[in-house]
C-alpha cells in the first residue's frame, strides 16, 4: 500500500476550514464517503484508464492554541513510484485547493472570473505550492 501524509496549519476559523476542505474535495471531484464536520474520508472515482489505483484521502482537522492543523493522509492499493506520486499528487492538490480557498475568504473577496483563479494558480505554482502538473489539472479544469 502506498501512502502519504502532509499537513496544513492556517489562523482560520474552524467553519471555514471545513468549508474550505469540503470545497476541495468537491474541486477534486472526490467521493465523500464520511463527514463529520472536522474529518472527512473521500476516494477517487475509479478510472478506466491509467496507471495509478484511485486514492483514498483521508482528512483530520484539529485545534491547537490558537491555530488550526489540517492533517491529510492519501493512500491507495499498490507499491512503487507510480502509485506513491499518485497519492502524494493527491494529498498535494488537496492541500494547495484549501489553502486557495483560505486565502480568499481572509481577503475577503472572491475571484471576479475564470482570469483571476489562473492567476492565483500561478501564484501557487510560483511558490512552489503546485506541481506543473497540479496547476495544469487545475488550469483545465476551471478552463473546463
Amino acid at each position: 500500500m502506498s501512502s502519504f501524509k502532509s499537513e496544513l496549519t492556517t489562523k482560520a476559523s474552524q467553519e471555514k476550514a471545513v468549508q474550505a476542505c469540503r470545497y476541495a474535495l468537491k474541486e477534486m471531484q472526490l467521493v465523500i464517503k464520511k463527514d463529520d464536520g472536522a474529518k472527512f474520508i473521500a476516494n477517487e472515482k475509479l478510472r478506466m484508464l491509467g496507471f495509478a489505483n484511485p486514492a483514498k484521502i483521508e482528512v483530520d482537522i484539529q485545534s491547537a492554541n490558537d491555530t488550526l492543523r489540517i492533517n491529510v493522509k492519501a493512500s491507495n492499493i499498490g507499491l512503487g513510484p507510480i502509485q506513491g506520486g499518485h497519492v502524494k499528487g493527491v494529498a498535494e492538490t488537496f492541500l494547495s485547493q484549501v489553502q486557495l480557498k483560505l486565502s480568499e475568504s481572509t481577503k475577503g473577496e472572491s475571484p471576479k472570473s475564470v482570469a483571476d483563479e489562473i492567476a492565483k494558480l500561478a501564484a501557487l505554482k510560483e511558490q512552489g505550492l503546485l506541481s506543473e502538473e497540479e496547476y495544469s489539472m487545475a488550469k483545465a479544469r476551471l478552463l473546463s
